[in-house]
């Protein structure tokens, strides 16, 4: 699977493996990246988000291992801003956000139509109840006032529910309620640093079920508990590297020991800037329109195909692997398991190798549904470990242990280029420390950081922190130019 080297650490995939995808699904990455010029990473975990929500609720998937499970994906996007990601979502998230919009007309619309029934219902229900009560009082014979008092309870307008096919809202309290009253959702957001300061990740558990397709009941203290049944979860988030590295060394080894990152499938895609030349435009459109009419139109026969499923109360159709399909999952699931021993190449990202399998089924079910197969053969099996490799590379990189060893040096780079751009410093050549605590770049608002940093810095002769009346000050050394 991977070529190991003499330091037994694994030779992953760099660059997205575009031949993973069908044509007409590598067709599209293209044109998109032509248009956008974002990173074929971001295009494709986007994409990929896409076709995830569209299906989830209209197939599982049955594993060789026999078990059926959902294809709802978990997926995490690191980029900065200006990496293109809102006009990525934008291009080809269209007709999902059109679905949205679709549910949200109907919620107002039955919203109209349960406020013009429900006073009419119980002025009679009132009327009726009175009846009742009168009869009591009076010891007449009350069986047919009763009778009527049930009869017309039957009746009652319900209230009803907003339906979402898309959540932009990370907090854990808004999904249960969601899944609550529309089973199938997704989460999207492009800007989703919101997600590491929230409660969402506090609450994995919550999230493993959801990605399993668990029934659950979830208590809510005073109010009414919340029934979900057979929940189906796509996330598609996106969030800035510098936040996600600082929730991981702020976390430390809590930040994956709930197995949340392990479901996800993350990539840090090279960042693009700088590289965005433009050309041919004219060229690019008219390609651009037709792939992704093609892809807007499979989405939108998905989620038409879902509402019929919904309305005549069928069963999600159920993918199987051919026999073919099923040796190579087998090989790629043996490999796997004998590099994750305790000298293993794989050891250091277990967590994510034990989910490695199960990820794969979903997107080769995602995939060759989407491009509709009702059966799964070896080349979608093929094609589906390569980009599997790909995003068990980019979770490697992520979770590299040497990526935080040197995190000093890091967090003094970061304070040095804020400094270059803050405006006392700029121009009276110190700045109060406590400034920087309150204000600085997130990476060192803790003490203990930013002293390291700090002490860095001095050594490099930029700067000395210095005390006048009680205040410390980072002042910059003399003769050193910002």
């Amino acid at each position: 699977m991977f070529n190991v080297g003499k330091s037994y650490q694994p030779n992953f995939p760099v660059d997205f493996p575009m031949e993973g995808l069908p044509l007409q699904l590598r067709k599209l990455v293209e044109d998109v990246e032509h248009k956008t010029k974002a990173s074929r990473g971001l295009i494709v975990t986007t994409m990929l988000g896409g076709i995830s929500l569209s299906c989830q609720d209209i197939v599982d998937v049955k594993s060789p291992l026999g078990d059926t499970h959902p294809v709802s994906l978990y997926l995490l996007t690191l980029a900065d801003s200006g990496e293109r990601k809102s006009t990525v979502e934008k291009i080809l998230m269209a007709p999902l956000y059109t679905r949205q919009h679709e549910l949200e007309k109907e919620f107002r619309a039955d919203v109209a139509k349960y406020n013009e029934s429900f006073p009419a219902w119980k002025a009679i229900d009132d009327a009726l109840k009175k009846k009742l009560k009168n009869d009591v009082s009076k010891g007449s014979d009350i069986s047919a006032s009763s009778r009527a008092v049930g009869e017309h309870s039957i009746n009652m307008p319900t209230r009803p529910n907003n339906k979402k096919l898309i959540l932009s809202d990370v907090t854990s309290a808004a999904i249960k309620e969601c899944l609550s009253a529309h089973n199938s959702v997704g989460v999207f957001s492009d800007e989703a640093g919101s997600l590491l300061r929230g409660d969402l990740l506090s609450d994995a558990p919550f999230l493993n079920s959801m990605w399993s397709g668990s029934s659950r009941s979830v208590d809510r203290g005073n109010r009414a508990s919340l029934f979900i049944e057979q929940p189906r979860l796509s996330l598609s988030l996106m969030v800035q590297p510098d936040l996600f590295d600082d929730y991981i060394v702020r976390e430390g080894k809590a930040a994956r020991a709930s197995g949340f990152f392990a479901r996800c499938l993350i990539c840090q895609p090279d960042s693009m800037a700088g590289s965005r030349v433009v050309a041919n435009f004219n060229t690019i459109d008219n390609h651009l329109a037709e792939s992704i009419q093609c892809f807007h139109s499979r989405i939108s026969a998905l989620l038409e195909e879902t509402k019929k499923r919904k309305t005549e109360g069928d069963e999600r159709f159920c993918l199987e692997f051919t026999q073919s399909a099923k040796e190579i999952w087998w090989t790629q699931y043996n490999d796997l398991e004998r590099q994750i021993g305790e000298r293993g190449a794989l050891n250091p990202f277990k967590d994510f190798v034990s989910k490695y399998v199960e990820n794969l089924s979903r997107i080769t079910a995602c995939i060759a549904y989407f491009e509709g197969d009702h059966i799964i053969d070896y080349k979608h099996v093929t094609g589906s470990i390569k980009i599997m490799n790909w995003y068990l590379g980019q979770f490697a990189n992520v979770f590299s242990p040497l990526k935080f060893a040197n995190q000093e040096y890091k967090d003094s780079e970061v304070l040095w280029r804020w400094l270059q751009l803050n405006f006392n410093f700029w121009t009276l050549n110190k700045i109060k420390k406590n400034d920087i605590l309150q204000l600085g770049p997130m990476a060192v608002r803790k003490k203990e950081r930013l002293e390291q940093a700090l002490a860095l810095l001095q050594v490099q002769g930029k700067l000395v922190v210095t005390k006048e009346y009680g205040t410390m000050f980072v002042c910059k050394c003399k003769g050193y130019e910002i």
